[in-house]
Protein backbone atom coordinates (compact mmCIF):
# COMPACT_ATOMS: atom_id res chain seq x y z
CA UNK A 1 0.00 0.00 0.00
CA UNK A 2 0.67 3.73 -0.43
CA UNK A 3 2.32 5.90 2.20
CA UNK A 4 1.38 9.02 3.02
CA UNK A 5 4.68 10.23 4.56
CA UNK A 6 5.83 12.92 3.05
CA UNK A 7 9.34 13.63 3.29
CA UNK A 8 11.25 16.50 5.56
CA UNK A 9 12.41 19.03 3.66
CA UNK A 10 16.12 18.43 4.78
CA UNK A 11 15.70 15.24 3.11
CA UNK A 12 14.13 16.38 0.24
CA UNK A 13 17.10 18.84 -0.14
CA UNK A 14 19.68 16.27 -0.40
CA UNK A 15 21.39 14.54 -3.29
CA UNK A 16 22.45 11.12 -4.03
CA UNK A 17 21.07 7.97 -1.90
CA UNK A 18 18.91 10.21 0.31
CA UNK A 19 17.66 12.33 -2.71
CA UNK A 20 16.08 9.31 -4.26
CA UNK A 21 14.64 8.19 -1.18
CA UNK A 22 12.75 11.58 -0.69
CA UNK A 23 11.40 11.41 -4.28
CA UNK A 24 10.13 7.71 -3.61
CA UNK A 25 8.03 9.14 -0.60
CA UNK A 26 6.79 12.12 -2.58
CA UNK A 27 5.86 9.89 -5.22
CA UNK A 28 4.22 7.79 -2.41
CA UNK A 29 6.26 5.31 -1.13
CA UNK A 30 8.51 2.27 -2.53
CA UNK A 31 7.77 0.09 -5.33
CA UNK A 32 6.47 -3.41 -4.26
CA UNK A 33 9.48 -5.83 -3.48
CA UNK A 34 11.97 -2.47 -3.43
CA UNK A 35 13.83 -3.14 0.22
CA UNK A 36 13.27 0.47 1.58
CA UNK A 37 13.26 2.56 4.80
CA UNK A 38 9.92 4.17 3.54
CA UNK A 39 8.11 1.57 2.31
CA UNK A 40 4.97 0.15 4.07
CA UNK A 41 7.03 -0.07 7.63
CA UNK A 42 6.18 3.55 7.53
CA UNK A 43 2.05 3.21 7.14
CA UNK A 44 0.34 6.16 9.14
CA UNK A 45 -3.21 4.53 10.35
CA UNK A 46 -4.09 3.74 13.74
CA UNK A 47 -2.25 0.63 15.65
CA UNK A 48 -4.97 -2.53 15.62
CA UNK A 49 -4.68 -4.92 18.01
CA UNK A 50 -1.69 -7.09 17.66
CA UNK A 51 -0.43 -4.97 15.02
CA UNK A 52 2.28 -1.96 14.72
CA UNK A 53 2.24 1.27 13.38
CA UNK A 54 4.64 4.53 13.17
CA UNK A 55 2.91 7.58 13.27
CA UNK A 56 3.42 10.52 10.97
CA UNK A 57 4.58 12.91 14.40
CA UNK A 58 6.47 10.65 15.79
CA UNK A 59 8.80 10.10 12.36
CA UNK A 60 8.92 13.86 11.81
CA UNK A 61 10.50 14.17 15.30
CA UNK A 62 12.63 11.56 15.06
CA UNK A 63 13.70 13.12 11.91
CA UNK A 64 13.94 16.74 13.51
CA UNK A 65 17.83 18.30 14.45
CA UNK A 66 18.43 17.98 18.09
CA UNK A 67 19.58 21.41 20.31
CA UNK A 68 23.67 20.90 20.58
CA UNK A 69 24.20 18.75 17.75
CA UNK A 70 25.02 19.40 14.22
CA UNK A 71 22.20 18.95 11.73
CA UNK A 72 22.60 14.88 10.55
CA UNK A 73 20.86 13.78 7.47
CA UNK A 74 17.06 12.51 8.15
CA UNK A 75 17.48 9.75 6.57
CA UNK A 76 20.32 7.94 8.51
CA UNK A 77 19.05 8.74 12.23
CA UNK A 78 15.94 6.89 10.67
CA UNK A 79 18.16 4.17 9.84
CA UNK A 80 20.09 4.21 12.90
CA UNK A 81 17.71 5.00 15.77
CA UNK A 82 13.18 5.36 14.73
CA UNK A 83 13.57 2.23 12.45
CA UNK A 84 15.95 -0.09 14.69
CA UNK A 85 13.61 0.94 17.84
CA UNK A 86 10.76 0.19 14.91
CA UNK A 87 11.93 -3.02 14.21
CA UNK A 88 12.47 -4.18 17.69
CA UNK A 89 9.02 -3.35 18.41
CA UNK A 90 7.72 -5.06 15.42
CA UNK A 91 9.26 -8.03 15.88
CA UNK A 92 7.99 -8.07 19.45
CA UNK A 93 5.02 -7.47 18.16
CA UNK A 94 4.96 -10.45 15.77
CA UNK A 95 6.73 -12.66 18.57
CA UNK A 96 3.82 -12.04 20.75
CA UNK A 97 1.41 -13.34 18.16
CA UNK A 98 2.86 -16.11 17.40
CA UNK A 99 3.07 -17.22 21.28
CA UNK A 100 -0.47 -16.75 21.49
CA UNK A 101 -0.97 -18.30 17.83
CA UNK A 102 0.55 -21.71 19.46
CA UNK A 103 -0.88 -21.32 22.18
CA UNK A 104 -4.51 -21.36 20.52
CA UNK A 105 -3.12 -24.12 18.79
CA UNK A 106 -2.02 -26.38 21.55
CA UNK A 107 -5.42 -25.81 23.45
CA UNK A 108 -7.28 -26.74 20.35
CA UNK A 109 -5.24 -29.89 19.77
CA UNK A 110 -5.89 -31.05 23.45
CA UNK A 111 -9.06 -30.26 23.19
CA UNK A 112 -9.52 -32.26 19.70
CA UNK A 113 -10.73 -35.87 20.74
CA UNK A 114 -7.81 -38.18 19.59
CA UNK A 115 -8.12 -40.48 16.86
CA UNK A 116 -8.74 -44.09 17.26
CA UNK A 117 -6.32 -44.98 14.65
CA UNK A 118 -4.57 -43.45 11.70
CA UNK A 119 -3.23 -45.06 8.53
CA UNK A 120 -2.08 -43.33 6.03
CA UNK A 121 -4.38 -39.98 5.29
CA UNK A 122 -7.66 -41.65 7.11
CA UNK A 123 -7.95 -40.75 10.78
CA UNK A 124 -10.26 -42.98 12.60
CA UNK A 125 -12.41 -41.75 16.01
CA UNK A 126 -16.14 -41.54 17.23
CA UNK A 127 -17.96 -38.81 16.04
CA UNK A 128 -18.17 -36.28 19.14
CA UNK A 129 -20.38 -33.64 18.07
CA UNK A 130 -24.02 -33.85 16.57
CA UNK A 131 -22.23 -31.91 13.78
CA UNK A 132 -19.94 -35.47 13.44
CA UNK A 133 -23.22 -37.75 13.64
CA UNK A 134 -24.97 -35.72 11.56
CA UNK A 135 -22.40 -35.93 8.73
CA UNK A 136 -22.15 -39.62 9.44
CA UNK A 137 -26.00 -40.15 9.31
CA UNK A 138 -26.23 -38.02 5.78
CA UNK A 139 -23.53 -40.07 4.65
CA UNK A 140 -26.01 -43.09 5.36
CA UNK A 141 -28.44 -41.49 3.64
CA UNK A 142 -26.40 -40.93 0.69
CA UNK A 143 -25.75 -44.51 0.05
CA UNK A 144 -28.36 -46.22 1.15
CA UNK A 145 -31.10 -43.95 -0.09
CA UNK A 146 -30.10 -41.69 -3.27
CA UNK A 147 -27.76 -44.36 -3.93
CA UNK A 148 -29.47 -47.45 -3.42
CA UNK A 149 -33.10 -46.38 -3.65
CA UNK A 150 -34.12 -47.42 -0.45
CA UNK A 151 -37.03 -45.51 1.19
CA UNK A 152 -37.07 -46.44 4.95
CA UNK A 153 -39.98 -44.98 7.45
CA UNK A 154 -37.70 -43.73 9.53
CA UNK A 155 -35.63 -41.72 6.83
CA UNK A 156 -35.91 -37.87 7.34
CA UNK A 157 -35.93 -36.42 4.05
CA UNK A 158 -36.13 -32.96 4.97
CA UNK A 159 -32.87 -33.14 6.19
CA UNK A 160 -31.50 -35.61 4.25
CA UNK A 161 -30.20 -37.86 6.78
CA UNK A 162 -31.22 -41.58 7.32
CA UNK A 163 -31.27 -42.39 11.54
CA UNK A 164 -33.52 -44.51 13.65
CA UNK A 165 -34.48 -45.08 17.56
CA UNK A 166 -31.59 -46.89 18.36
CA UNK A 167 -28.74 -44.70 17.12
CA UNK A 168 -29.02 -42.25 20.17
CA UNK A 169 -27.95 -45.15 22.22
CA UNK A 170 -24.79 -46.21 19.69
CA UNK A 171 -21.36 -44.94 18.97
CA UNK A 172 -20.45 -43.82 15.58
CA UNK A 173 -16.97 -44.73 14.00
CA UNK A 174 -15.94 -42.42 11.21
CA UNK A 175 -12.96 -42.66 8.84
CA UNK A 176 -11.68 -38.64 8.03
CA UNK A 177 -10.34 -38.34 4.98
CA UNK A 178 -7.38 -35.37 6.34
CA UNK A 179 -6.06 -34.93 2.79
CA UNK A 180 -9.50 -33.31 1.73
CA UNK A 181 -11.31 -30.50 2.08
CA UNK A 182 -15.24 -30.04 2.06
CA UNK A 183 -16.98 -26.39 1.08
CA UNK A 184 -16.51 -25.36 5.01
CA UNK A 185 -12.54 -26.30 5.09
CA UNK A 186 -13.24 -29.22 7.56
CA UNK A 187 -12.24 -32.81 6.35
CA UNK A 188 -14.63 -35.00 5.06
CA UNK A 189 -16.13 -38.07 6.62
CA UNK A 190 -16.00 -40.94 4.37
CA UNK A 191 -16.60 -44.02 6.38
CA UNK A 192 -18.65 -44.54 8.83
CA UNK A 193 -19.75 -47.94 11.46
CA UNK A 194 -22.56 -47.39 14.44
CA UNK A 195 -21.63 -49.79 17.18
CA UNK A 196 -23.82 -50.18 19.85
CA UNK A 197 -21.83 -52.37 23.05
CA UNK A 198 -25.20 -53.20 24.96
CA UNK A 199 -28.93 -53.31 25.00
CA UNK A 200 -30.49 -50.25 23.66
CA UNK A 201 -33.25 -49.80 26.40
CA UNK A 202 -36.73 -50.99 25.51
CA UNK A 203 -35.55 -51.64 22.29
CA UNK A 204 -33.03 -54.19 22.93
CA UNK A 205 -30.53 -55.39 19.81
CA UNK A 206 -31.53 -54.09 16.72
CA UNK A 207 -30.70 -57.59 14.78
CA UNK A 208 -32.48 -59.22 17.40
CA UNK A 209 -35.60 -58.59 15.10
CA UNK A 210 -34.30 -60.88 12.13
CA UNK A 211 -32.36 -63.35 13.84
CA UNK A 212 -32.44 -65.27 17.68
CA UNK A 213 -29.70 -63.93 19.53
CA UNK A 214 -30.82 -64.85 22.98
CA UNK A 215 -29.65 -68.35 22.30
CA UNK A 216 -26.51 -67.17 21.38
CA UNK A 217 -25.84 -65.58 24.37
CA UNK A 218 -27.13 -68.06 26.35
CA UNK A 219 -24.76 -70.28 24.96
CA UNK A 220 -21.43 -67.83 26.07
CA UNK A 221 -22.17 -65.68 29.53
CA UNK A 222 -18.55 -65.08 29.48
CA UNK A 223 -18.28 -63.17 26.26
CA UNK A 224 -19.09 -59.27 25.69
CA UNK A 225 -20.89 -58.99 22.35
CA UNK A 226 -20.77 -55.35 20.49
CA UNK A 227 -23.47 -55.06 17.82
CA UNK A 228 -22.30 -53.35 14.49
CA UNK A 229 -24.20 -52.54 11.72
CA UNK A 230 -25.26 -48.99 9.22
CA UNK A 231 -21.61 -49.63 7.62
CA UNK A 232 -21.13 -47.83 4.64
CA UNK A 233 -18.26 -46.40 2.26
CA UNK A 234 -18.57 -42.60 0.43
CA UNK A 235 -18.75 -44.15 -3.61
CA UNK A 236 -14.92 -42.70 -4.23
CA UNK A 237 -13.31 -44.08 -1.37
CA UNK A 238 -14.43 -47.99 -1.60
CA UNK A 239 -11.34 -49.60 -1.48
CA UNK A 240 -9.69 -52.35 1.10
CA UNK A 241 -8.22 -49.64 2.31
CA UNK A 242 -11.24 -47.69 3.76
CA UNK A 243 -12.06 -50.92 4.76
CA UNK A 244 -9.30 -51.86 6.64
CA UNK A 245 -9.34 -48.13 8.17
CA UNK A 246 -12.96 -49.18 10.05
CA UNK A 247 -11.66 -52.67 10.68
CA UNK A 248 -8.51 -50.31 13.13
CA UNK A 249 -11.28 -48.09 14.31
CA UNK A 250 -13.17 -51.22 15.38
CA UNK A 251 -9.83 -53.43 16.46
CA UNK A 252 -9.19 -50.32 19.08
CA UNK A 253 -13.05 -49.21 20.64
CA UNK A 254 -12.86 -53.43 20.77
CA UNK A 255 -9.47 -52.65 23.30
CA UNK A 256 -11.18 -49.95 24.95
CA UNK A 257 -14.88 -51.87 25.69
CA UNK A 258 -13.19 -55.31 26.31
CA UNK A 259 -14.94 -56.57 23.60
CA UNK A 260 -14.60 -60.13 22.30
CA UNK A 261 -17.10 -60.20 19.92
CA UNK A 262 -18.92 -58.54 17.09
CA UNK A 263 -22.17 -59.61 15.50
CA UNK A 264 -24.26 -57.79 12.98
CA UNK A 265 -26.82 -58.21 9.77
CA UNK A 266 -24.46 -57.68 6.82
CA UNK A 267 -26.75 -56.24 3.86
CA UNK A 268 -26.78 -57.52 0.18
CA UNK A 269 -28.71 -54.78 -1.90
CA UNK A 270 -32.48 -56.01 -3.22
CA UNK A 271 -34.96 -58.53 -1.82
CA UNK A 272 -34.38 -60.80 -3.99
CA UNK A 273 -31.83 -63.34 -2.53
CA UNK A 274 -31.83 -65.65 -6.07
CA UNK A 275 -29.63 -62.54 -7.79
CA UNK A 276 -26.99 -63.57 -4.92
CA UNK A 277 -26.76 -67.00 -5.37
CA UNK A 278 -23.40 -67.57 -5.98
CA UNK A 279 -22.23 -65.31 -3.07
CA UNK A 280 -24.94 -66.95 -0.18
CA UNK A 281 -24.23 -70.28 -1.36
CA UNK A 282 -20.10 -69.56 -1.44
CA UNK A 283 -20.91 -68.26 2.35
CA UNK A 284 -22.91 -71.27 3.41
CA UNK A 285 -20.27 -74.10 2.50
CA UNK A 286 -17.24 -71.90 3.44
CA UNK A 287 -18.21 -69.58 6.39
CA UNK A 288 -20.99 -71.26 8.06
CA UNK A 289 -21.05 -70.74 11.89
CA UNK A 290 -20.35 -73.94 13.98
CA UNK A 291 -23.69 -74.88 16.03
CA UNK A 292 -22.41 -73.24 19.09
CA UNK A 293 -22.11 -69.76 17.40
CA UNK A 294 -25.20 -69.67 15.42
CA UNK A 295 -27.57 -67.41 15.55
CA UNK A 296 -31.40 -68.76 13.46
CA UNK A 297 -33.15 -66.13 11.20
CA UNK A 298 -36.48 -65.55 12.16
CA UNK A 299 -38.37 -67.71 10.56
CA UNK A 300 -41.25 -65.49 9.12
CA UNK A 301 -38.95 -64.04 6.45
CA UNK A 302 -36.00 -66.47 6.51
CA UNK A 303 -34.50 -68.00 3.25
CA UNK A 304 -31.93 -70.86 2.90
CA UNK A 305 -28.64 -70.10 1.78
CA UNK A 306 -27.93 -73.36 0.29
CA UNK A 307 -29.25 -72.47 -3.09
CA UNK A 308 -26.16 -74.06 -5.01
CA UNK A 309 -24.34 -77.43 -4.50
CA UNK A 310 -20.88 -76.74 -3.38
CA UNK A 311 -19.95 -78.09 -6.78
CA UNK A 312 -21.62 -75.11 -8.42
CA UNK A 313 -19.95 -72.24 -6.72
CA UNK A 314 -16.95 -70.32 -7.82
CA UNK A 315 -15.01 -68.58 -5.18
CA UNK A 316 -13.57 -66.02 -7.78
CA UNK A 317 -17.22 -64.87 -8.63
CA UNK A 318 -18.95 -65.37 -5.80
CA UNK A 319 -16.50 -62.59 -3.79
CA UNK A 320 -16.77 -60.17 -6.33
CA UNK A 321 -20.01 -60.38 -6.22
CA UNK A 322 -20.08 -59.74 -2.66
CA UNK A 323 -20.02 -56.10 -0.73
CA UNK A 324 -16.48 -54.77 0.03
CA UNK A 325 -18.02 -55.24 4.18
CA UNK A 326 -18.65 -58.98 3.54
CA UNK A 327 -15.17 -59.54 1.95
CA UNK A 328 -13.58 -57.56 4.61
CA UNK A 329 -15.25 -60.15 7.23
CA UNK A 330 -14.06 -62.58 5.67
CA UNK A 331 -10.37 -61.75 5.99
CA UNK A 332 -10.96 -61.90 9.77
CA UNK A 333 -12.42 -65.26 9.17
CA UNK A 334 -15.77 -64.49 10.72
CA UNK A 335 -18.72 -67.01 10.45
CA UNK A 336 -22.21 -66.37 9.15
CA UNK A 337 -25.29 -67.77 9.41
CA UNK A 338 -27.22 -70.57 7.35
CA UNK A 339 -30.02 -68.37 6.32
CA UNK A 340 -30.60 -65.15 5.11
CA UNK A 341 -33.42 -62.26 6.49
CA UNK A 342 -35.65 -60.44 3.90
CA UNK A 343 -35.73 -57.13 5.14
CA UNK A 344 -38.64 -55.84 3.64
CA UNK A 345 -38.69 -51.97 4.85
CA UNK A 346 -34.54 -51.20 4.35
CA UNK A 347 -34.69 -53.49 1.26
CA UNK A 348 -32.13 -55.95 1.54
CA UNK A 349 -31.17 -59.62 1.73
CA UNK A 350 -29.06 -59.77 5.26
CA UNK A 351 -27.12 -62.56 6.38
CA UNK A 352 -26.27 -62.98 10.17
CA UNK A 353 -22.39 -62.09 11.05
CA UNK A 354 -20.06 -62.98 13.71
CA UNK A 355 -16.85 -62.20 14.17
CA UNK A 356 -14.56 -63.11 17.38
CA UNK A 357 -11.22 -61.54 17.64
CA UNK A 358 -10.11 -64.93 19.12
CA UNK A 359 -10.52 -66.64 15.87
CA UNK A 360 -9.25 -63.54 13.76
CA UNK A 361 -5.98 -64.66 12.24
CA UNK A 362 -2.80 -63.97 14.06
CA UNK A 363 -1.25 -61.92 10.99
CA UNK A 364 -3.99 -59.72 11.32
CA UNK A 365 -4.03 -58.69 14.83
CA UNK A 366 -0.57 -58.44 14.71
CA UNK A 367 -0.51 -55.45 12.16
CA UNK A 368 -3.66 -53.80 13.73
CA UNK A 369 -1.71 -54.19 17.06
CA UNK A 370 1.00 -51.94 15.09
CA UNK A 371 -1.47 -49.36 13.40
CA UNK A 372 -3.47 -48.79 16.43
CA UNK A 373 -0.56 -49.37 19.21
CA UNK A 374 -3.11 -51.27 20.85
CA UNK A 375 -3.10 -54.82 22.45
CA UNK A 376 -6.68 -56.75 23.61
CA UNK A 377 -7.12 -57.11 26.71
CA UNK A 378 -8.94 -60.60 26.48
CA UNK A 379 -5.57 -62.05 23.63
Amino acid sequence: SRSSLAAPAGLRRGSGAAARGAARGRRGGCRAGEKHCCGPALATRPARAGEFAVSTAALLQACAPRAGRAEQPALGRIGSIAMLNAVATFRACVTGLAEQQSTLALKLEKTRPAPLARLGQFAVRLAQTDAERFAACRLRYEVFHRERGVNAPWMDHANHIEADAFDPHCDHIIVIDTAARTLGDTPPIVGTYRVMASPAPCLGWYADSEFDLKTLFARHPGQRFCEVGRSCVAPAYRSMRTIEALWCGLWAYACGNAIDAYFGAASFPGTDPRQHAQALSHLYHTASAPSDWHAQARVEHAIAMDMLPAGMTDRHTALRAMPPLVRGYLRVNAVFSSHAFIDQKFGTTDVFVLARFAAAPAAYRKRVERVTGLRHPNL
